[in-house]
């Protein structure tokens, strides 16, 4: 919590919007899903970083598939480890 008190107001809109960042694969699966196009831009938000504006889904669908995939994956774990450490959320425990 010290650290948040000493961030600038930049810091703080970049961590805000890398915060809003992430790969649903629920959002996936139908591409009529109002979220379905930011989702794939946020699965080549990375690539996008290093490589610039072309890294998108369109230019490497078959990097996409992987990806989703690979998310997919992601997700599973995540949540199977979640449900067995079964830990309050940091914010719940020390609401300071």
């Amino acid at each position: 919590m010290a650290l948040q008190r000493t961030l600038t107001p930049e810091q703080i809109k970049r961590v805000e919007f890398l915060g809003d960042i992430g790969f649903w694969p629920p959002v996936d699966l139908l591409s009529s899903h109002p979220d379905y196009r930011q989702n794939l831009k946020d699965l080549f938000f990375e690539g996008r970083e290093i490589l610039g504006a072309g890294c998108r889904a369109e230019n490497y669908p078959k990097t996409a598939h992987l990806l989703k995939g690979v998310m997919q994956d992601m997700r599973v774990m995540e949540f199977t480890i979640k449900y067995h450490f079964i830990r309050t959320r940091p914010y719940i425990s020390n609401p300071s």
